[in-house]
Formats: structure tokens, sequence, C-alpha cells
């Protein structure tokens, strides 16, 4: 975790922003319910699984040329 010590000061935002314009400052957007239900471990989880099978099925999983594998541990 980053303390806020550690942060960015208002000073070097600004800076940032200048240099790189076509960054903006944006407010967070509060996500709609359906993502929200789909956001839960147990369905991350799953997903992982599914995904882990298919690298398997494929034998991507082991392969560091693989950009797929990057997810793999």
């Amino acid at each position: 975790m980053i303390s806020p010590v550690d942060r960015p000061t208002n000073k070097w935002m600004r800076a940032f922003f200048l240099r790189h314009q076509a960054i903006t400052e944006r407010l967070a957007e509060n996500m709609d319910a359906a993502r929200v239900s789909m956001s839960t471990r147990a369905v991350s989880d799953e997903f992982y699984d599914f995904y882990y099978n298919v690298l398997s099925e494929h034998d991507l999983v082991d392969k560091p040329e693989s950009r797929c594998s990057a997810f793999i541990e």
C-alpha cells in the first residue's frame, strides 16, 4: 500500500498532465449491477480454473513464449 508520503505531489501531477495532454482526469464511475454481480471471488475463481484448463488442453501452461502463461503461477 502506498503511504501518503510516497504519493506524487499536486505540483508533480499538474506537470505530468501538462506533459501528457492526451491523459485526462475523470471521476470514477459506479459499476452497473450486472457487472457487480459477476465480480465475486467465486466467479473469478471459476474463470481462472476454466482458463487454466484451456491452456492445459493446448499445452500452453509451461511455455514462456506464450503471453497467456504469464497469468498462471
